[in-house]
C-alpha cells in the first residue's frame, strides 16, 4: 500500500532524436509539463548526476522538487529521482522516493514514449489518498504533458 506506481504510453510521429532534444532540455520543460511554471538549472549539460529544480504553483501553494538525474542515456532513456520536496518552503513529507522515467524506442520517423512514475507514501493521510491523487491528480497530468510532448514533436 506504500508504493503508488504509473505507466504510461504515447506515440510520437518524430523522429527519437527529435523527440529527445525536447525531452533533454529542463529549460523547455514548461512548454510540455504544464504542470511546472519554472525550472531552475545551474548545469550547462543534463547528465546524470546533474540536479534540476522543478517549481510548480497551484491556487494555495508553490511545490518545489529537486531532482537528481539518474539515468540518462542519448535518444533511449532519461530518468531522475527527487531528492528535495518543498511545499511553500517546508520540507513535504507525507511521500518520499519519488522517481520519473522516460524510455525511447522506435525507428524512423515514428517514437514510442514510456513514462513511468512512482513514489512512496509515507505517512497515513499520504497512503489513504494516495490512490485517488494518482488517479485524478497525477495521471490527467502526465497524459496531458505526453500529448504537449507530441504536439511540440510532430
Amino acid at each position: 500500500m506504500g508504493r503508488h506506481e504509473i505507466e504510461l504510453d504515447a506515440t510520437i510521429k518524430a523522429p527519437r532524436e527529435k523527440v529527445w532534444a525536447i525531452l533533454s532540455d529542463p529549460k523547455g520543460y514548461p512548454k510540455w509539463m504544464l504542470h511546472v511554471h519554472e525550472v531552475q538549472f545551474k548545469s550547462k549539460a543534463l547528465k546524470a548526476g546533474s540536479r534540476v529544480r522543478l517549481i510548480s504553483r497551484t491556487t494555495n501553494h508553490e511545490l518545489s522538487s529537486e531532482v537528481e538525474i539518474t539515468e540518462f542515456v542519448p535518444n533511449e532513456k532519461l530518468a531522475w529521482r527527487s531528492v528535495e520536496d518543498l511545499m511553500d518552503g517546508q520540507p513535504f513529507e507525507h511521500v518520499s522516493d519519488i522517481e520519473t522515467e522516460f524510455v525511447l524506442s522506435g525507428t524512423g520517423k515514428k517514437t514510442d514514449v514510456r513514462l513511468f512514475g512512482g513514489f512512496e507514501a509515507r505517512t497515513l493521510r499520504a497512503k489513504l489518498g494516495a490512490g485517488l491523487l494518482l488517479r485524478t491528480r497525477i495521471q490527467p497530468e502526465l497524459e496531458k504533458a505526453l500529448e504537449e510532448l507530441r504536439r511540440l514533436c510532430e
